[in-house]
């Protein structure tokens, strides 16, 4: 697998994916879609190993992409501090300290 690139100056991230076996190498071909019944039954276009899925995310944060506000370092550090806010408002209120 090649490392995301958002060299292309758009609002765009490129994916690429290789493999080398026995000095051949292949590579990823753009996906197709293709029409199906409702309620057939769904593969998934694409299975990664937990390591791959690791080096994907940490490649694309070095592409600048951070977790939406959810679970997570970056949603927990939110909730953290929406928390922190609402508490600092309780004891202000409590102390009759108005905020500036």
């Amino acid at each position: 697998m090649h490392h995301p690139d958002r060299s292309n100056g758009i609002n765009q991230i490129n994916l690429f994916a290789w493999e080398e076996k026995q000095k051949t190498y292949f590579e990823a071909q753009p996906i197709q879609l293709k029409e199906v019944n409702e309620g057939d039954s769904q593969r998934p276009f694409l299975g990664i190993s937990t390591h791959e899925a690791q080096v994907l995310m940490d490649d694309l944060w070095d592409c600048g992409i951070r977790p939406s506000e959810g679970s997570g370092s970056a949603g927990s550090l939110k909730a953290t501090q929406n928390h922190l806010g609402d508490m600092r408002k309780i004891v202000f209120k409590k102390l009759g300290i108005n905020e500036t």
